[in-house]
């Protein structure tokens, strides 16, 4: 029986080496291997918000994100988003495109980093409409001073205006993914952006018979560029391999 015992208790050690090794491999597995397409969704978080510079447009660094890896370390993106608002006096559109390559320089069992150079294009288009005139009042009435109308906190312009504004810009950025599974990731970005923006202002006059209170320009063209860091998060999901 002691014989017996010790023959099991040796074969016991000598298969939990190759068992322990297994185990210790499947923990350690590579979870981005084989990625191939990926949908996920890149933004600024309100708590990174006081971290990062105010001179970027934080439209530049978000997007809804299409990811393609190749079987190699090279990876492919393209993203945007469109936003429209619109009310009574006013209306607001954004459109943003972005193209980029992704470069992995290390491949681990959770975490990944890797290079990405993206150029985007950000389009926005506003359109303010606006009449300024005279309370009505009687013949010969007079307003209190509770009655005054309360002056706009903005400028009168003339009827209607448009406002449309065009951003070129590239962006080098390091990013760090980190696998919570075989399909679920995320990534934490810090990058260099640089931006050129053209904006036109277009003032329309009011209807015929209407004041013009403040006189403007029919046109109003500016350009600006822009140079900052940013942060950001992506949140990606990646299709089954296979599928």
């Amino acid at each position: 029986m002691k014989r017996a015992a010790l023959v099991i208790s040796i074969a016991l050690v000598v298969l939990s080496g190759p068992a322990l090794g297994l185990l210790a491999q499947a923990q350690e597995e590579d979870l981005s291997a084989g990625r191939e397409w990926g949908l996920g969704a890149r933004f600024l978080p309100q708590g990174l918000m006081p971290l990062a510079p105010g001179e970027v447009d934080p439209a530049l660094t978000t997007a809804i994100t299409l990811k393609y890896w190749t079987k190699g370390a090279l990876g492919f993106e393209a993203g945007g988003w469109f936003s429209s608002y619109s009310d009574l006096w006013s209306s607001r559109s954004l459109t943003s495109l972005s193209g980029g390559v992704l470069f992995k320089l290390s491949d681990n069992p959770r975490a990944d980093f890797y290079l990405a150079g993206r150029a985007i294009s950000l389009n926005s288009f506003r359109k303010d409409d606006i009449i300024c005139r005279e309370p009505l009042r009687e013949p010969g009435s007079s307003l209190s001073a509770e009655d005054e109308p309360v002056p706009p906190p903005w400028p009168c312009w003339p009827a209607s205006s448009e406002g449309r504004s065009a951003t070129l810009a590239v962006s080098l950025a390091a990013g760090l993914e980190w696998s919570r599974a075989r399909e679920v990731a995320t990534s934490f970005e810090v990058g260099l952006v640089y931006a050129q923006t053209m904006s036109t202002t277009s003032y329309f006059p009011p209807p015929e018979g209407e004041p013009i209170p403040l006189p403007q320009p029919e046109q109003e063209t500016f350009a600006s560029s822009s140079l900052g860091i940013t942060l950001s998060l992506t949140l990606t999901f990646y299709f089954p391999r296979g599928s």
